[in-house]
């Protein structure tokens, strides 16, 4: 992953499809939470509204992990 002025850069090479590189832009583009900022930044949100969301979010990741590991 290459960061040019912020933006994310998804190289192509010759002979290549488009399709791959939208899809390798797009994989990029989740893993560095581009989406996740733009629609969290097109409405405030209080700092007490971003914890309790954050807390619910990780609460929610913990009961997946303990349900993954209690499966194997």
């Amino acid at each position: 992953m290459e960061l040019i002025y912020g933006m994310t850069r998804v190289d192509i090479k010759p002979g290549q499809d488009i399709t791959v590189a939208i899809r390798a832009f797009k994989k990029k583009c989740a893993k560095d939470g581009v989406l996740k900022d733009f629609k969290r930044s097109r409405r405030f949100e209080k700092p007490s509204e971003r914890r309790r969301k954050e807390f619910r979010e990780s609460v929610k990741r913990c009961r997946l992990a303990a349900l993954k590991a209690e499966g194997k």
